[in-house]
């Protein structure tokens, strides 16, 4: 008998290699908390060899001593760069000031960079969301005090862990990635960002938010609608703040701010948000708030009315200073024998059927049976008749 042929095993599914650059990053990193990466980052050998050029992933990792850790277009880690002593900056990552860093890498020199990575990296284009980069700027401004880093750090380049120069001085703490909430949650409440910030995060947020409220003005509506004229603005105001200082920010960084402050001000514009009635309404707002934040607290000769009526101040306004009876008097509902729910239903004037105590008795029926047909049995006797 000849024998049946069989079908061939199917083909084995093809395992298409990932095309995230994250891909040739080190296991090691990976699993503690970097989730992404530049696909051509820059490299270095570092000092005193500060040529940058931009190379594959995996050749940074494997043959530079020091590399660039963000993404073309995102935040992915904040690094700090600690010129203290070893004992400071590891007490600090370890207490209760600051939540723990992925890793620490420390030099020859004593001073480390320390790493705390992103779960979800934090987009700085012009298609950027705002609450992102303010956590951002707010936590990289409050770690940087905290660490006594150097605030000239521009972030650019970071000590490589896994070259051979710092594979024996390099800390692995904490395997999971950081989201903004959580490195956040350590910030005092009261603690309010600089004005001008030293971060590069921090100079981000504050570019916009000086740009929107420059642009924000009636007088500046027109121009808020031309992208050249924001740019022109952001860039001057860029120099004014921070003369000779665009180490570490992307040359792209201003054209991304002046797009975003662009597409906020069309938006608002269209939706009214904008318009001088809006502006009157706020500045009511505004005079009105003024006036009872300097009214403060009643003088103690001030007469007040509802506390020998021992009622709420709330209630004494909203009835115009003639409350009902019914709310200065002391739970009139208890010498009446009804719920208090029963008075207000009633509007402090209940039916005498409910005030009468067990009418049902006297008429010689169930309670259930009163309920059910208590308005024909209050007909045929009512509270105080024989």
């Amino acid at each position: 008998m000849d024998s049946i042929p069989q079908h061939p095993p199917p083909p084995e599914p093809i395992q298409l290699s990932l095309a995230l650059a994250i891909h040739d990053v080190p296991d090691v990193v990976r699993d503690h908390g970097l989730v992404e990466t530049h696909r051509f980052p820059y490299a270095s050998h570092g000092k005193p060899f500060w040529n940058l050029r931009r190379v594959p992933t995996g050749v940074a990792w494997e043959r530079y001593s020091e590399l660039e850790l963000h993404s073309a277009t995102a935040r992915t880690v904040i690094v700090l760069d600690c010129d203290t002593q070893p004992q400071h900056y590891l007490s600090v990552a370890l207490g209760a000031t600051v939540q723990t860093p992925n890793w620490i890498v420390s030099a020859p020199s004593g001073h480390a960079h320390v790493v705390y990575c992103l779960a979800s990296p934090v987009l700085h284009t012009d298609q950027a969301k705002l609450q992102p980069i303010v956590m951002l700027g707010r936590i990289a401004e409050f770690y940087t005090r905290e660490y006594g880093a150097d605030t000239a750090y521009a972030m650019l380049l970071t000590h490589n862990p896994t070259h051979g120069r710092y594979t024996d001085s390099t800390s692995w703490l904490r395997e999971k990635p950081w989201r903004l909430d959580e490195l956040a949650d350590v910030i005092p409440s009261g603690w309010r960002i600089p004005p001008r910030p030293s971060t590069d995060e921090g100079r981000n947020c504050a570019l916009f938010r000086a740009a929107m409220r420059h642009f924000g003005k009636p007088k500046h509506w027109d121009d808020s609608l031309d992208l050249g004229t924001v740019l022109g603005w952001i860039e001057r105001t860029f120099e004014g703040w921070y003369p000779n200082q665009r180490d570490g920010w992307h040359r792209n960084e201003c054209t991304w701010i002046a797009k975003s402050v662009t597409r906020y001000c069309r938006r608002n514009l269209h939706s009214g948000r904008t318009q001088e009635q809006f502006s009157l309404l706020q500045a009511e707002r505004g005079r009105l708030s003024g006036q009872a934040r300097r009214r403060g607290t009643p003088l103690e000769d001030e007469p007040q009315p509802w506390i020998d009526l021992d009622i709420p101040r709330r209630t004494w306004y909203r009835y115009r200073g003639a409350p009902p009876a019914s709310t200065t008097d002391e739970a009139p509902w208890l010498d009446l024998g009804i719920s208090r729910a029963t008075w207000y239903r009633h509007a402090g004037e209940p039916p005498a059927t409910l005030i009468d105590e067990a009418p049902w008795t006297r008429l010689g029926i169930s309670r259930a049976t009163w309920y059910r047909n208590h308005r024909a049995a209050s007909t045929r006797l009512r509270p105080g008749e024989e």
